[in-house]
């Protein structure tokens, strides 16, 4: 089974699903952009909401504009033998 790296979850679960601030998401994305690997954000589509959907909206506003990001579909990652088990 191949796995695909998740480096960011938009949601903090010390206490339950809380939607992270942006400016923690944005520091924890930058970082992960610092790797090698791809960077996979984390949703958990049973605890998205209107507020998740809206912050996630933002990130991929703010992303689209930042150099080193790109955006590619699970198909695009699995075919890449690097990340691919």
């Amino acid at each position: 089974m191949a796995s695909i790296p998740v480096a960011v979850d938009i949601f903090n679960w010390k206490s339950g699903p809380a939607l992270k601030e942006f400016a923690v998401l944005a520091s924890e994305i930058n970082a992960a952009l610092s790797q090698p690997a791809p960077t996979g954000i984390l949703l958990h589509h049973k605890a998205m909401d209107d507020d998740a959907f809206s912050r996630l909206a933002t990130l991929i506003r703010w992303l689209a504009g930042e150099p080193q990001a790109t955006f590619h579909t699970f198909k695009d990652l699995l075919e890449v033998s690097t990340w691919a088990n």
